[in-house]
């Protein structure tokens, strides 16, 4: 089936269990209550094995589907493994090689559904729904709590009990909320293909309610990246979106957005951080995060040991790995030759992505958009390692699924 027509959802069997398996590590109640990973990762080999069985499509029919990206993938993700196991058995880096293994998971599935659109559409759909019910959840809870709940869940300093309610109620990190900037974004064109008009209203809803939690959540990285991504889809399909309908559609959610902040928001103290960060940026006109501190921190790590890295230490390492700059951390952590592996992955996933496709077709500009937001967010907070985020790369935004080459 062709983009350029209307997709008819397929609620098949393997598209339940894949679509849940995927959700699980993005709901952050899902993943505590379910064990992440192990549910995970169980649902997919349950898939796999029913489709060999019932549907004989194995993956090794798939075998050309497989290029140098994922031979770079490979050699980082047994980088990881060994810094794991020879270099720091921790925590972290028990957890850093799970996550670059699910990388390798997610390349699996991508390739066993990248020609099927009706399914692979599908399955991204399920987890807009989820993620929009997510938002629903939430919206009452944060609205009603401390204006600082969602960053003490953040930065660690809520107790167990409350931060458990917390997540029970669909509240997030800083981690959830830039990925949605993206993923909301990407939404928004990925509903016009759908042909169900129903299903378009209930994709439509959801991402409603993600943007609003985005800005509700307090995080100014969240909502920049946000304000970001919206400017560079409109840059890059500017023909596209200058019509009538689209105009209208913009001056009501103008209208609506000012309407919910000066009736609601301000009497909120909700976007107090956003604006004194602002505010101190303008007066200070440097780093008022700490980050840079941080990512001299790894810096340092990185110039004594250059060629391999010290390995993942534990959580909170401060002294010797900034934690908050993936790009310069994984520097610290892996050193030159070990980080190489990763970055080259990206980079042919990325040029096999975008080569010889029009960027200022819709679909093609919002993945570029993605990939972006996913490179200038890794510089703000390690997205890299979240759930949400790296599914979303791998999976949507650098599929050939939705490639639309140039004519």
């Amino acid at each position: 089936m062709s983009l350029e027509n209307k997709i008819k959802l397929n609620f098949s069997i393997e598209v339940f269990l894949i679509s849940f398996a995927l959700i699980i590590p993005m709901i952050g109640y899902l993943n505590s209550l379910l064990r992440g990973f192990v549910t995970s990762w169980s649902l997919i080999i349950l898939c796999i094995i029913y489709l060999g069985l019932f549907k004989r499509r194995l993956l090794v029919q798939k075998k050309g589907k497989f290029k140098k990206d994922f031979l770079f993938l490979l050699i980082f993700v047994l980088v990881v493994f060994i810094n794991f196991l020879l270099v720091d058995l921790n925590s972290k880096s028990q957890q850093y090689f799970l996550t670059f293994f699910f990388f390798i998971v997610l390349y699996f599935l991508d390739v066993l559904f990248e020609q099927d659109i009706r399914k692979k559409t599908t399955v991204i759909y399920l987890i807009f729904i989820a993620l929009g019910i997510q938002a629903v959840i939430s919206i009452p809870y944060i609205l009603n709590a401390d204006f600082m709940l969602i960053r003490n869940l953040s930065s660690g300093q809520l107790s167990d009990e409350l931060a458990k309610e917390a997540i029970k109620n669909g509240v997030g990190t800083n981690a959830l909320y830039t990925s949605l900037a993206s993923l909301s974004l990407f939404g928004l064109i990925f509903q016009k293909y759908i042909q169900n008009v129903f299903a378009r209203g209930i994709l439509l809803m959801s991402i409603s309610v993600m943007i609003f939690t985005i800005f509700i959540s307090t995080f100014f990285a969240s909502i920049l990246m946000f304000i970001v991504g919206f400017i560079l889809l409109l840059f890059l399909t500017f023909k596209n979106f200058l019509n009538l309908k689209n105009i209208l559609i913009g001056v009501f959610i103008f209208f609506i957005s000012n309407f919910i902040f000066e009736d609601y928001l301000t009497e909120t103290r909700l976007l107090d951080p956003v604006t004194k960060k602002v505010e101190n940026f303008i007066e200070q006109g440097s780093d008022v995060t700490g980050r840079g501190k941080l990512a001299n921190v790894s810096l340092e790590t990185f110039y004594d040991n250059p060629f391999f890295g010290i390995g993942v230490p534990d959580w909170r390492s401060y002294d010797k790995v900034g934690e908050h700059m993936p790009w310069i951390d994984f520097l610290a952590n892996f050193g030159f030759i070990g980080l190489l592996p990763l970055i080259l992955f990206l980079f042919f996933r990325i040029k096999y992505r975008f080569n010889n496709c029009s960027i200022k077709d819709p679909l093609n500009a919002i993945c570029l958009v993605g990939v972006c937001i996913f490179i200038l967010s890794n510089f703000i907070s390690p997205m890299i390692t979240t759930p949400i985020t790296y599914i979303s790369l791998i999976f949507i935004y650098t599929s050939s699924t939705f490639k639309r080459k140039t004519k």
